[in-house]
C-alpha cells in the first residue's frame, strides 16, 4: 500500500514537471529558423514525431513507405541544412503524405512538383517518394538561394519565384497566404514538440531511477504525442505510459 503511494506521488510530480517543462519551451520569445535549426543527434526523436504526424495525415501508408518517407527527409534535410520538420510541414500541407497526389493544377507526389520543376531535377519518377523529396528539397534550396526569409521561399514555392521576385514581398493571394500560415503552424507545433520530447528523455531517466530505487522494480517511462481534434484548445495531447512489467501499463493524459 505505501509504495502504490509513493508511486502515485512521483507519478503526480512526473506530470508537474513534464507540464512545466512544455509551459518553459512554449513561451521561448525566439523564433525559429527552420533554414538554420538543426538538431544533431536528435533523428531518433524526429523519426518519433514523422511517423506520428505521417500516421496523423495518412495511417494508410504501410510500415515500409513510411519509414522511407521518414529516412528520406531526415536525409536531404541533412544534405540541404533544411530543419526536416520544416520539410515535413510542407509535404504535409502539400499532399497530406500522399505518394501519388496529383493537384488541380497537375502537381504531382509528395512534395507537389510542377512539370517544370521535376524535369529541371532530371527525375524520372515523380511519385517515387525519394526522388520526390530529392527534388522538393533541392528546389527549396535554389529558392533559398534568392530569398533569405523562409516566409519568401514559402510563397515562391507555392505562388512561384518569378511573382515573389517580381513583388519583392509575399502575394496577397488568399491561397498563397493560407498556404504560408498552415506550413508555419504546424511546422511551430512539431519544433515544440520535438523539443519537449527532447528534454523529456532526461526527465525518464532520472525517474525511473527514483522508482527502482524506491520499489525495487524496473519501470520503464515513455512519452508519445498524438494531434488533437480541430475543435481543441491544444494541438497536441501527450501519453506517458508507465510500465511495471511486460503486461502491465499505466496510461496517464497530460496536457501539453
Amino acid at each position: 500500500m505505501i509504495k502504490r503511494f509513493i508511486l502515485y506521488i512521483i507519478t503526480i510530480t512526473t506530470i508537474l514537471l513534464f507540464t512545466v517543462t512544455i509551459s518553459a519551451f512554449a513561451s521561448d520569445p525566439y523564433p525559429i529558423d527552420p533554414i538554420s535549426e538543426t538538431h544533431n543527434g536528435a533523428s531518433e526523436y524526429q523519426l518519433q514525431l514523422l511517423l506520428q504526424l505521417i500516421d496523423s495525415y495518412n495511417p494508410y501508408l504501410n510500415p515500409d513507405q513510411k519509414e522511407l518517407v521518414c529516412k528520406t527527409i531526415l536525409t536531404e534535410a541533412q544534405l540541404t541544412g533544411f530543419d526536416p520538420l520544416f520539410i515535413s510541414s510542407i509535404i504535409a500541407a502539400e499532399s497530406s503524405f500522399h505518394p501519388k497526389a496529383v493537384s488541380p493544377c497537375k502537381a504531382l507526389g509528395l512534395m507537389q512538383l510542377t512539370s517544370c520543376v521535376y524535369k529541371a531535377m532530371h527525375i524520372r519518377d515523380p511519385f517515387n517518394i525519394q526522388e520526390n523529396i530529392y527534388a522538393g528539397t533541392r528546389f527549396l534550396l535554389y529558392l533559398k538561394s534568392l530569398f533569405s526569409d523562409s516566409n519568401l521561399i514559402l510563397a515562391a514555392y507555392n505562388a512561384g519565384p518569378s511573382r515573389v521576385a517580381r513583388l519583392g514581398r509575399v502575394p496577397r493571394i488568399r491561397e498563397t497566404l493560407s498556404y504560408i500560415s498552415k506550413v508555419n503552424s504546424l511546422y511551430w507545433d512539431l519544433h515544440q514538440n520535438f523539443l519537449a520530447l527532447l528534454k523529456s528523455s532526461i526527465t525518464q531517466i532520472q525517474l525511473c531511477a527514483t522508482l527502482k530505487a524506491i520499489t525495487g522494480r524496473h519501470h520503464s517511462l515513455q512519452f508519445a504525442f498524438y494531434q488533437r481534434p480541430a475543435n481543441s484548445n491544444h494541438s497536441w495531447n501527450t501519453q506517458l505510459y508507465i510500465s511495471e512489467s511486460e503486461n502491465s501499463s499505466r496510461v496517464l493524459f497530460i496536457e501539453a
